[in-house]
């Protein structure tokens, strides 16, 4: 069942809400298909396929207890090319933890935001021609999470109960990171609040590269960001990279 929530949306959309679905992104792209336009907004309380940035990743989260949404963006309303949008989503994301939470938030190019190299909320975007679509999940009241195997070394996620010992409202939360959305799009000092928060600046990494400035691997040094949100790294050579795409693994700290 779909519910039509009557928020307060500076992105000026509907705000629907659903109790179970498949994947809140294939809600939204429903919705588009219908004709809603910029800014509309489909959240749910349970995602049965939600997934991450690589198909195989998928985003897991107990019912009712994290903000799982996705948003609706025209591109003609953008005044910034789209692979600007996950960092700045991770911006607005950072912001509403801090101003909640009275900690600092780190953002993980390209697409998560972590607090104390625990990773408390993470990005996932989607384009075409004229639409983008903005997949957004948030730890709120979580405190279990599932182990999960990887060959990159994690630390156990967080929420923002943990950071400030009580429950959080989830449509607070929902509001108030609309507000930090709306404002960072119009934000042209973006690039140096996000560098202020960029992870790993200075960490040796290991990056396979599949955007920018050319495509491979190796081992690099994060700078930090470009232009167009791309992620800078500096080979042994001391010749720099912008990169769009590809997978940056941290060492044991991340």
């Amino acid at each position: 069942m779909v519910i039509d929530i009557h928020l307060n949306n500076p992105l000026g959309g509907r705000v629907f809400h659903t109790r179970v679905t498949e994947s809140t992104m294939d809600d939204a792209r429903r919705l588009r298909d219908s004709g809603f336009g910029h800014g509309t907004i489909v959240t749910a309380d349970f995602q049965t396929r939600g997934r991450g940035r690589f198909g195989e990743r998928k985003w897991t989260s107990r019912a009712g207890e994290n903000l799982l949404c996705t948003i609706l963006l025209e591109r003609r309303r953008l005044a910034f090319p789209p692979q600007r949008l996950p960092i700045l989503i991770g911006l607005a994301v950072a912001r509403v933890i801090e101003h909640s939470a009275g900690c600092i938030a780190r953002i993980k190019w390209p697409n998560d935001v972590l607090v104390e190299s625990r990773k408390i909320a993470g990005v996932l975007c989607e384009a075409d021609g004229k639409h983008a679509l903005v997949g957004i999940g948030l730890n709120c009241n979580q405190t279990r999470f599932p182990s999960c195997s990887s060959s990159e070394p994690r630390r156990a996620p967080t929420s923002m109960k943990k950071l400030v010992g009580r429950d959080v409202s989830i449509t607070e939360v929902l509001g108030l990171l609309l507000h930090e959305i709306a404002s960072v799009f119009e934000e042209r000092d973006w690039r140096r609040h996000i560098e202020a928060r960029l992870f790993g600046v200075g960490a040796e990494v290991v990056a396979e590269i599949s955007g920018g400035k050319g495509v491979g691997g190796g081992r690099f040094v994060v700078v930090g960001l470009g232009p167009d949100g791309a992620l800078v790294l500096r080979d042994r050579l001391g010749r720099e990279r912008e990169i769009y795409g590809g997978e940056v693994t941290f060492g044991d700290f991340a």
